[in-house]
């Protein structure tokens, strides 16, 4: 199926739906919960992976993305990151202790990516975005910037500055 503008709308409109869905479900979950009172509770804020897992899949299906979904160390330098090689989102194993908000805006900016991706590899799929628009994807894959490296290189690329703003309108629905 193409991803014309309207199916992009739609798929957006999806995510926020998504997205509402699963936040109203973890504060119920939370909201009963006193950490800073009850050691016990602390472990029950945890969103569980299979939770996470839950939600990954179901983005990846509205997106029409067919990734994985892995985990590694927290460490202070990342939220999450895409592999285009090994077509994989990897979000930190700490991610289920973050706010509902948060949880959703990651796991929706690195998914973007992997739709940026989608978009440079198949891009006659992709008509609700121009020629331009997906070479410049391409382009800032194949020259990524790190923020590691240089924050302002990093976040003056288009590739990241659309899946920022994918993931706080996913996020914030």
């Amino acid at each position: 199926m193409k991803c014309t503008t309207i199916v992009y709308n739609q798929m957006i409109e999806d995510c926020k739906e998504i997205a509402i869905e699963f936040k109203r479900a973890v504060a119920t979950e939370r909201e009963s919960l006193d950490p800073l009172n009850n050691e016990d509770d602390m472990e029950k804020m945890e969103v569980s992976a299979d939770s996470l897992n839950d939600l990954f899949e179901k983005f990846k299906v509205v997106m029409g993305l067919n990734c994985k979904l892995d985990f590694f160390r927290d460490n202070d330098e990342e939220y999450g990151r895409y592999s285009e090689h090994n077509n994989a989102v990897y979000l930190p194993y700490c991610i289920g202790m973050d706010k509902e908000n948060a949880i959703v805006e990651h796991m929706a900016h690195e998914l973007y990516h992997a739709f940026q991706y989608a978009a440079i590899c198949s891009p006659a799929s992709y008509p609700c975005f121009d020629t331009d628009t997906i070479r410049h994807w391409e382009y800032e894959f194949h020259n990524y910037g790190s923020g590691a490296k240089d924050i302002r290189q990093y976040l003056g690329q288009e590739i990241e500055k659309t899946a920022k703003e994918f993931g706080k309108l996913i996020g914030g629905a």
